[in-house]
Formats: C-alpha cells, sequence, structure tokens
C-alpha cells in the first residue's frame, strides 16, 4: 500500500484497518490478475512462433549473477541494498 503516511495515521483505527484490508485484497488480486495476463501473452508469443528456451542449470546461472553483485554495489547504493531486495524477494 503506498499512502501518505500522515494521512494514513489521521484516520481512525476503524477506518486504518479498512484501507488495509482494501489494499491486500487489491494487492492479491492483482498478484493474480498479473499471473493470467501473463499466461495470456506467453500463449499469443508462443501462437506467434516464438521459442520458449527454459534454463535447466538455474542455480550455476544464479550463482555466476550473484558474483557480480559486488560490482554494482555503488551503483545502486551499497550492499545493504542489494541484500534488503534479496531479503524481500525471498518472501
Amino acid at each position: 500500500m503506498l499512502v501518505s503516511e500522515s494521512w494514513y495515521h489521521k484516520l481512525d483505527p476503524p477506518a486504518r484497518e479498512l484501507v488495509t484490508r482494501a489494499a491486500k485484497e487489491a494487492a492479491q488480486y492483482e498478484w493474480k490478475w498479473a499471473a493470467e495476463q501473463d499466461k495470456i501473452a506467453l500463449q499469443q508469443c508462443l501462437d506467434r512462433g516464438m521459442t520458449i528456451h527454459k534454463l535447466e542449470d538455474e542455480p550455476v546461472w544464479q550463482e555466476r549473477a550473484r558474483s557480480l553483485w559486488p560490482k554494482f554495489y555503488e551503483q545502486v547504493g551499497g550492499q545493504e541494498v542489494i541484500d534488503e531486495v534479496v531479503g524481500i524477494m525471498a518472501k
């Protein structure tokens, strides 16, 4: 949920709960909708002749990619930023 923190805290507790619940429901709907749209887009690509190659050795690719991360720490705000993003993605 992305709202002004000051606006959110001005709401009375029942209104805050309602806004929070609505945001959670909207997020769940959006994730489901996005997954459906991904499937539709993939099928359209396949129908138009696109070839999809699936990665068979994903752990190897992941490790090689991670070995490059230190080169970009300064550009993205430091290792802490990368660690935070990885933590969020792991949830």
